[in-house]
């Protein structure tokens, strides 16, 4: 039975292979996709919160940023401002 297993495949895999036989190996290479698949998933989805953690972050910088640039300018031209709603 050694034999039919790559060398490339984890100790734990082999042991698992040839302690439940050959007829149920389908069904064991499905489970570890399906393990690989929620573990990309769970990755994904924290790169994910961290990337929109980060955009928030930036864009409530440049919100205050942009929020005192138009005061400033608010400030400055508010006595040039004319009102001809008279």
């Amino acid at each position: 039975m050694g034999e039919m297993f790559s060398d490339c495949l984890p100790n734990v895999i082999k042991i698992k292979f040839a302690t439940v036989g050959p007829e149920n190996v389908d069904s064991i290479i499905t489970k570890i996709q399906k393990s690989e698949l929620q573990i990309m998933n769970t990755l994904s989805n924290k790169i994910q919160t961290t990337i929109e953690s980060s955009n928030t972050h930036y864009y409530m910088q440049n919100q205050n940023q942009n929020n005192k640039i138009i005061r400033k300018w608010c400030r400055n031209h508010k006595t040039t401002t004319n009102d001809t709603s008279d």
